[in-house]
């Protein structure tokens, strides 16, 4: 049996049997500090293995499937962009961990930003670096000493982690005292996981090893010295989603979102839908701002 990644004990409840990808693998909630994780969890070297497979990450030879995906997150990778660049002026130095194929990072620079990454993965990294050239790195421990970040963002980073609370005391020596820290995890009460019993299913799966709740992320981040200012509530996915699911009990397939982008006719339902369950907290997403204070 591991222990939790957040508390170390070693005492843990049953959440769910199996994963959508993995039968072996079950999820667990520690009785102590209620973390929700696998168990067990995968090796470091697995980890990296796994997002160094294509069926994971789309190479630079795969321009079309590149292009699909950017187009189908361009209204999600703008929306961040937007808040990341309120938080600091222009000029300022923003840090994306996991930065993936390097977007959020082109958008950050057009705000006038001086954007740098990390992302782990070499065929994302490969993609990232055409646009971002010199300025994303491998690992944390290659990042150059200065400039400090003003801004350090982890966007669906910490859930991937064997170690979430040891990384993001290490990450901050790469943040200015007082500075930002913007974390965007998955919501353990996303309102789906009470509807609908095969998205409960498909919801668990092997490259997710921490599940956090408001109070669970509060706790990985006060536990690795950052302070807590912001806990906000969004939804990722749209109306259409939510209703495929109650109606066909799968997900849309991908050309869905594309499809959805395109209706603008309907913003005002999606805003609806979402500021319903944020005002609940039962969005699938949750959004973290935090203050580096040790």
């Amino acid at each position: 049996m591991d222990r939790c990644l957040l508390c170390d004990a070693d005492e843990f409840t049953p959440v769910a049997d199996r994963l959508r990808d993995d039968p072996s693998t079950r999820v667990v909630r520690c009785a102590h500090c209620a973390h929700v994780q696998l168990n067990p969890l995968p090796t470091e070297s697995q980890i990296a293995s796994y997002y160094n497979e294509t069926r994971h990450s789309i190479p630079t030879s795969s321009p079309k499937a590149l292009n699909t995906k950017r187009t189908a997150f361009e209204r999600e990778t703008e929306r961040y962009a937007e808040y990341l660049s309120s938080l600091v002026p222009p000029g300022g130095t923003a840090l994306d961990i996991g930065c993936g194929y390097g977007w959020l990072l082109e958008a950050l620079t057009r705000r006038g930003m001086r954007a740098v990454g990390v992302e782990p993965s070499s065929i994302r990294r490969a993609v990232a670096c055409q646009a971002n050239e010199g300025r994303v790195f491998a690992s944390v421990d290659d990042l150059p000493s200065s400039p400090k970040a003003a801004l350090v963002s982890l966007f669906f980073v910490l859930e991937h982690l064997r170690s979430p609370v040891g990384f993001l005391r290490h990450l901050s020596a790469h943040l200015v005292y007082g500075g930002h820290l913007v974390v965007v995890v998955p919501n353990t009460r996303d309102h789906l996981l009470a509807l609908n019993a095969s998205y409960r299913q498909f919801y668990w799966k092997r490259a997710h090893l921490s599940y956090f709740s408001e109070a669970t992320l509060r706790d990985c981040l006060e536990r690795a010295g950052y302070t807590c200012d912001e806990v906000s509530f969004t939804q990722r996915w749209s109306l259409a989603n939510g209703l495929h699911w109650m109606l066909n009990n799968e997900p849309q397939e991908a050309a869905a979102i594309l499809r959805g982008q395109a209706i603008r006719t309907f913003d005002w339902l999606e805003r609806a839908y979402e500021d319903h369950l944020a005002r609940q907290g039962r969005t699938d997403t949750l959004l973290c701002r935090a203050r580096k204070t040790t």
